[in-house]
């Protein structure tokens, strides 16, 4: 009978275990070039069209959150929906490090291979003063899938 009870909680935990979430996609950011860049690709889409060459890796992954939420339209004079997310301080330093390297270029912000958002660099973020990004997509649709998917990674 021990023997029974306890093979039975050995396969109740192994059912558990198996009931296990699929990871979250992570919010990739890649800076982009005007030039061919070896083993990257070339991203021209509707939304983003004639864009740039990408890398074959992301330059900045992230794979944990601290917050996500909307940002609705006419916001800030901002026109379109947005998505603000909140920025672990680490993650917010290696942002701040990457926008360094790429003042007066894009970074494409990706989810998965949908492209976000891509834009231009003007001054190299500070990661003490920044630990929230805007993430401006297309419309309201667009806006709740991303939230949904980037919900996934706060942690």
């Amino acid at each position: 009978m021990r023997t029974f009870i306890y093979t039975l909680a050995v396969l109740a935990a192994l059912l558990t275990g198996c009931k296990r979430q699929p990871p979250a996609t992570p919010l990739s950011l890649y800076i982009v070039s005007t030039e061919k860049v070896d083993g990257g690709r070339y991203i021209d889409t509707p939304a983003f069209p004639k864009l740039g060459y990408i890398a074959a890796t992301p330059d900045l992954i992230i794979t944990s959150l601290e917050a996500v939420g909307p940002n609705e339209a006419g916001v800030a004079g901002n026109m379109k929906p947005g998505v603000v997310v909140m920025l672990h301080q680490v993650d917010a330093e290696k942002c701040a490090a990457l926008s360094q390297k790429a003042v007066y270029r894009k970074i494409l912000f990706m989810v998965g291979d949908e492209p976000l958002t891509a834009p231009t660099i003007m001054v190299a973020l500070d990661a003490s003063q920044t630990r929230s990004l805007q993430l401006t997509v297309a419309d309201e649709s667009q806006q709740k899938k991303v939230i949904a998917d980037l919900t996934m990674l706060t942690r």
